[in-house]
């Protein structure tokens, strides 16, 4: 994608200089690049050295199928993968026998007895003999292909480059024997990973190629898993003239293991020179060129897994690159190109990963960095959408033991990562989150009623190949955590379904998937809220994301908690008609919200995490959850008080302010979580402090975001690739969220357009209501935008104090101008 050039003054370039480290055309990547005759992508990114470790590697994906390349020159690992491969690492040992004692444990815990509550239930387990510790089954690769050159020496000169809008990767280098390049993607239209291998020069390739499993290293704490003896039973590889393979075998056969190991072949062609079998590799001599059609397919319990089917349907795929390309292209591109920004001119964009990020720092933030990050995330989030949802990692590993198992984590991380699939345009991401949730909809209710006896369902804070809660363990010093006492999460999940729906008016989905949920959701919450103290519901047992009051895990009203609910039961109550409720569910759903505990203010001005007296908040703590009221939107509550809007601030100030002495700290999605609420609050101010810290610390020098800062140490991570860009376009666009039926849809324009961003343009935007918006602004004030109607329902604009009334057919586009703008006193609604 051509950036298009920006009219930028001389006075506002000048204006922009003391804030950052000013660059243009980086001369020595240009003299580089022409040197090795390539090119850096329209809109994508360059970096300078190979990958110092897999977490800084260069990614691509169809979603299905990835591949992480440490992008050396002469001895070259790539590490494929598939979305499905989770070990068996841990069975289901059957729920913990806590039912039965949930009253008692509900009494403490109000009584203020939480550490009773806490060894009660690891008595519990004790006596059930569950084991110490039981999580989540990791993701993992799939095996390792070797791309070596046992020839080569040195590079005198080195780029890689990953293309955001093709999703193809590069390397290229020229040492004293040549100058080449290996261009590589993951095809969604062939489903295949492809690599291309040869010299622009005609210089002759020298290769040796191998599958082989991902380098292990057993634990050296006796107490550790040794996860590749526990769960892999062998591997094992063929080599024959052009065709290499490698399968996993798992050792375990659970009935409800959804796969038993995977398979990997990769069919090899050259053209010209000598090709022989040396043990488990392939050595290749004198060839002009080599490509490789490589596929990872798991082996299922429900289909048979057939390598020489696997292999023929590899020789049916094309073997010409740029034809291959071209067609994974069509359809990658499409969904990327469907959003952009532009905050910056064009040279500024073409420098490497490492000097535009030397470029900028917190306090004088390069803006050409928030457009660099904000491409690089959509792109992450695209190429791991499958038919399962990014996990923490996207769809890359390199490692048999991820943090956090490579998960899918339910209480935050998640969210963060489709954040921005419906405003950025990417749907995709959302939709295969929903069908991977309604997958495990029974094990949701199973838990509910085995744990609980409650209706509806109980979602755990992590799952993966089942939606079960795992043990309250959680390592030896996590011991007593209680995540099957976090309720949030039914409520907070329901509201990302009701999204769905007000951004696409889907009513199929509607029908089928929102209405069925939601109910189950409220039938969960009649049940869960039934104590009650001068007639408002004490919520008990209860926890806010992994925080802690002092050791204690547990603790009445968890902030989040009490929000979401109530944001449940403000839709229910809007969508009573469409989803058939009676009049007496109405009733009750409006005294359910009548008796939620009102939010409160702490001691330090911040609004609490816990509606429960004695308890103040833990400031140092990386999740935000007590801002739930304002993620989404203003929280009714909180828009029609000062006091409660005012301590919002105080809390994202609070958060923030113990990770400005660590320039920025350990987690980095804790950052939308506070960015999405300060930009909710129109506090440009901080919601631009969050954008800050998330551009300038969190993202390797090819721009694959991370968890923590470098030193913490880093680990790729995929949930700010979603965040990033949903505070970036909550800052320049907001929709709210409806508050009755049948109400115009209302767009706020440039809420939180920080002074930094004088000039830009946002493309592509969605909106609630089935609205297409794109933006311009110029010199901080809004030039133009262009409103296209998808449904045909009516919408106000508002910007600085004026809007406009627009209904226009489905498919209609106007363009308004300030000048269009009417004081919002004398706008007729």
């Amino acid at each position: 994608m051509a950036v298009a050039s920006l009219s930028f003054t001389a006075t506002n370039m000048k204006k922009r200089d003391h804030t950052y480290k000013n660059i243009n055309r980086d001369k020595a990547l240009t003299a580089t690049l022409q040197r090795l005759q390539t090119l850096y992508p329209a809109c994508g990114c360059v970096s300078t050295e190979p990958a110092r470790k897999w977490d800084f590697g260069t990614v691509v994906g169809n979603g299905s199928q990835g591949a992480l390349a440490f992008c050396r020159t002469h001895n070259e690992e790539l590490v494929l993968s598939h979305e499905e491969l989770f070990l068996p690492l841990y069975p289901f040992h059957g729920y913990l026998p806590v039912r039965e004692h949930f009253e008692k444990i509900r009494q403490l815990v109000v009584e203020g007895h939480t550490a009773e509550a806490q060894d009660f239930i690891r008595r519990i387990k004790e006596e059930s003999d569950a084991p110490r510790y039981n999580t989540t089954n990791p993701f993992v690769g799939a095996c390792s292909l070797d791309l070596c050159m046992p020839d080569a020496s040195p590079p005198k000169h080195y780029i890689r480059s990953i293309d955001f809008e093709t999703g193809e990767a590069c390397v290229a280098w020229e040492d004293d024997n040549g100058l080449y390049h290996r261009h590589f993607f993951v095809s969604r239209a062939h489903d295949a990973l492809i690599v291309r291998i040869k010299s622009p020069r005609g210089d002759k390739l020298h290769l040796q190629l191998g599958l082989r499993e991902i380098a292990y290293e057993p634990p050296t704490h006796p107490k550790d898993h040794d996860m590749y003896q526990k769960t892999i039973d062998h591997c094992e590889g063929t080599v024959t003239e052009n065709m290499l393979t490698h399968r996993m075998v798992f050792k375990q056969r659970w009935s409800d293991q959804p796969v038993n190991g995977c398979a990997t072949a990769a069919h090899i062609l050259k053209q010209d020179g000598e090709i022989e079998i040396t043990g488990n590799q392939l050595k290749i001599h004198d060839a002009t060129e080599v490509l490789l059609r490589i596929r990872t397919v798991p082996d299922r319990r429900s289909v048979p897994l057939s390598l020489e089917e696997l292999t023929n349907d590899l020789l049916q795929i094309p073997a010409d690159y740029n034809a291959l390309l071209a067609a994974h292209a069509a359809f990658h591109s499409e969904i990327f190109n469907r959003c952009s920004l532009q905050l910056s001119l064009p040279d500024e964009q073409c420098v490497s990963g490492e000097t535009l990020q030397a470029s900028s720092s917190v306090g004088a933030t390069n803006p050409a960095l928030v457009e660099k990050a904000f491409a690089a995330a959509r792109y992450g989030i695209i190429a791991s959408t499958g038919k399962l949802p990014p996990a923490l990692q996207g769809v890359w590993t390199g490692t048999w033991k991820p943090c956090w198992s490579g998960d899918y984590t339910l209480n935050g991380n998640v969210q963060s990562m489709v954040a921005a699939s419906l405003c950025s345009n990417h749907y995709e991401c959302q939709q295969s989150l929903m069908t991977y949730l309604d997958s495990l909809m029974d094990d949701f209710r199973d838990n509910a009623r085995a744990l609980l006896g409650f209706r509806g369902p109980l979602i755990p804070w992590r799952a993966s190949t089942h939606g079960r809660t795992h043990f309250l363990a959680y390592k030896q010093y996590h011991h007593d955590f209680p995540g099957i006492y976090w309720f949030a999460g039914a409520a907070w999940f329901a509201q990302i379904y009701y999204d769905y729906y007000l951004y696409t008016g889907d009513q199929t989905f509607f029908q089928t998937r929102l209405k069925p949920f939601l109910l189950d959701a409220a039938a969960f919450y009649e049940d869960y809220l039934t104590l009650e103290k001068n007639g408002v519901y004490i919520l008990a047992p209860d926890s806010s994301p992994e925080n802690e009051i002092g050791t204690n895990w547990m603790a009445p009203n968890a902030t989040m908690t009490i929000a979401a609910i109530k944001q449940l039961l403000r839709n229910l109550l809007i969508l009573q008609k469409d989803i058939d409720a009676s009049k007496e569910q109405g009733i009750k759903w409006q005294d359910m919200l009548t008796k939620l505990p009102p939010y409160e203010v702490g001691a330090n001005g911040a609004l609490k995490e816990w509606c429960w007296p004695g308890i103040e908040n833990n400031e140092e703590h990386r999740h935000a959850s007590h801002l739930y009221p304002i993620y989404y939107g203003m929280d009714p509550e909180i828009e029609t008080s000062d006091q409660l809007k005012a301590a919002c601030r105080v809390a994202i100030d609070k958060r923030m302010d113990y990770r400005r002495h660590e320039n920025g700290g350990f987690m980095a999605f804790g950052y939308t979580q506070m960015g999405m609420a300060a930009a909710h609050l129109g506090d440009s101010t901080l919601a631009y402090e969050a954008v800050e810290y998330l551009v300038n610390n969190y993202w390797s020098p090819i721009m694959v975001s991370q968890h923590n800062r470098d030193e913490e140490p880093a680990v790729l991570n995929m949930d700010i690739s979603g965040g990033l860009p949903a505070l970036v376009i909550a800052m320049l666009v907001q929709a709210d969220l409806p508050t009755a039926s049948n109400q115009p849809w209302h767009i706020h324009l440039l809420p939180c357009l920080p002074d930094t961003w004088p000039e830009g343009t946002l493309k592509g935007v969605r909106c609630r209501g089935g609205f297409e918006m794109d933006l311009t602004w110029q010199q901080g004030k809004l030039k133009s935008a262009t409103i296209t109607s998808l449904r045909g329902e009516t919408c106000i604009i508002s910007y600085a104090g004026a809007s406009i009334a627009l209904s226009l057919p489905p498919g209609k586009t106007q363009t308004i101008t300030p000048k269009d703008l009417a004081p919002n006193n004398l706008l007729i609604r």
